[in-house]
C-alpha cells in the first residue's frame, strides 16, 4: 500500500482465488487474481493488526491465526467480504505468557494446525523484556474443540529451540514433529 511505512510479512490464498496479505500492521485481501495483474483489486481489511511473525499464519477452515504484536489472533471469514474476529485476540487469557515473547525473536515464531490445535512455538523470555530467549523455547497449544488454549510447554533442556514444525506418517497415522535448532526430529 503506497504511502504508509508497512512492510509484506506473509501472503495466504483464500476463497475464490483471493490471496490474504499480512503487512507488518495491516491486512489486505488482493481479489480477482486469475488472469492479469490489471484486474486485480486491493483492499485493506484492517490497520488495526498485523502480523509479526510470517510462519505463525496457519488457515483452518474459514479461519486464519496469526502472531501479532498485541497477541494471537484468529480472524473467521464468513465470505469474501465479511472477516470477524479482529476486537481482540484470542490469546487473551494466556496473556502473561504473550507479554514474554521475545521481540527481537518474535518473528522466528512457528505454527501448525494438527489434531484439532493450533501449536504454536515462541521465544519466550523468563520474565517480561528480559532478553534471554535465545528461540523458540515454548510451545502454546490451542485446542478448537474445546475452544481454549490447553497448555504451554517448555523444555529442561535450554539448548531444545524449535525452527519448525512439520506433519509426517509414522505408520497408519500422521504425527506432529518438531524440528530442533540442532537439527533434530522429535515427536
Amino acid at each position: 500500500s503506497g504511502g504508509t511505512a508497512d512492510y509484506v510479512v506473509g501472503m495466504h490464498g483464500f476463497y475464490d482465488d483471493g490471496l490474504i496479505v499480512f503487512n507488518r500492521n495491516s491486512l489486505h485481501i488482493i481479489t480477482n487474481t486469475p488472469g492479469s495483474l490489471a484486474d486485480t483489486t486491493v483492499r485493506e481489511l484492517t490497520r488495526e493488526v498485523g502480523c509479526l511473525a510470517r510462519k505463525s499464519i496457519v488457515m483452518k477452515a474459514a479461519t486464519l491465526l496469526f502472531l501479532s504484536d498485541s497477541g494471537i489472533y484468529a480472524l473467521e471469514f464468513q465470505d469474501q467480504y465479511n472477516l470477524r474476529g479482529v476486537d481482540e485476540p484470542i490469546s487473551k487469557n494466556v496473556q502473561p505468557y504473550i507479554d514474554r515473547i521475545n521481540r527481537d525473536l518474535a518473528d522466528k515464531a512457528v505454527a501448525i494446525y494438527f489434531d484439532n490445535r493450533y501449536f504454536i512455538a515462541l521465544p519466550l523470555d523468563s520474565v517480561a523484556g528480559a532478553g534471554d530467549a535465545r528461540g523458540n523455547n515454548a510451545v502454546l497449544v490451542f485446542n478448537f474443540l474445546n475452544k481454549g488454549w490447553e497448555s504451554l510447554d517448555t523444555y529442561a533442556e535450554s539448548g531444545f529451540l524449535i525452527k519448525n514444525f512439520i506433519t509426517a506418517s509414522a505408520g497408519v497415522r500422521n504425527n506432529l514433529y518438531a524440528v530442533s535448532a540442532n537439527g533434530g526430529l522429535h515427536q
